[in-house]
């Protein structure tokens, strides 16, 4: 049995040494050693080291131990269970920060403990500590919703929609960049100004609330609705003259419309708008 352990990698404990009498490792082991060599202390170097670790920057420990900066750095990979971060924050500190991020939020936090950085204590200390996060994750049935009113419902009216803990019109396009990594204003069709482009003039128009702009003229303020070309109207109303790869990816966009909002696609984002938009009741199926 100590003859078959001998033979066994010390590293993976799992393979076997190279066939060489002076291997000391398996091959994947002895490879990744030569990329990343292991950090050698003796045992008076490594109780000074501890003595000063979360107190002393790195490089100022090594000196004083009498070793180079790498071969100290290398040591410290071999044990993460050891915080060297100088720049540490006390335990009380962070027990104290998170606790009171927990029930207040992060602008309130910022502002009680200004000479402190909240985010990195709430990052890596938070959930570690026990507490629950102060959002909810997004669900699917969330997520597909979303995806139905993009472009079409205001940002404020889809975050009473969902109605998220603290969570306000900005939270919508944090999950657009989060979730899909981009922004949704064009996910069901295009603006008018650019989709005049490649449809006839029989093309119909949808008018949103969705970025509504403020204007003046003649010292009158006046609201400019966003009007939107659904993919399901272009692929109907395509000009003839556009090339067919567009062609193509509007039939592509279309199609996805109507697997999300189903056959009725026009009628069901009116009869959306009606509801969520303007709080309209809607009777009958659309």
């Amino acid at each position: 049995m100590d003859n078959v352990m001998k033979d066994i990698c010390p590293i993976c404990k799992k393979r076997k040494k190279q066939k060489h009498f002076n291997a000391k490792y398996c091959k994947p082991c002895a490879i990744e050693r030569r990329k990343r060599p292991l950090g050698k202390l003796t045992k008076i170097q490594e109780r000074k080291a501890l003595s000063m670790a979360g107190k002393v920057y790195r490089d100022e420990i090594a000196k004083k131990i009498g070793t180079s900066k790498a071969n100290f750095t290398r040591w410290i990979r071999q044990h993460p269970e050891i915080n060297f971060n100088a720049l540490r924050y006390p335990e009380n500190v962070v027990k104290e920060v998170c606790e009171y991020y927990a029930e207040h939020g992060k602008i309130k936090t910022q502002k009680k403990y200004p000479n402190v950085k909240v985010r990195s204590i709430v990052e890596r200390y938070l959930k570690n500590l026990g507490y629950a996060p102060r959002q909810t994750p997004w669900t699917d049935k969330q997520l597909m919703m979303l995806v139905k009113m993009a472009g079409i419902i205001s940002m404020k009216k889809q975050a009473e929609y969902f109605n998220r803990p603290n969570a306000h019109k900005g939270s919508i396009q944090s999950a657009w960049m989060k979730k899909f990594g981009r922004g949704g204003s064009s996910v069901n069709g295009l603006s008018w100004y650019i989709a005049r482009h490649y449809a006839d003039y029989c093309c119909p128009v949808l008018q949103t609330r969705f970025w509504v702009q403020r204007k003046t003229r003649s010292k009158i303020q006046y609201e400019s609705a966003r009007m939107l070309v659904l993919w399901v109207d272009l692929a109907k109303h395509m000009s003839d003259d556009i090339p067919e790869h567009l062609k193509a990816g509007i039939r592509a966009l279309a199609k996805f419309q109507k697997w999300a909002h189903g056959n009725n696609v026009r009628k069901n984002i009116i009869k959306m708008i009606k509801e969520i938009e303007y709080g309209e009741k809607c009777t009958g199926k659309a």
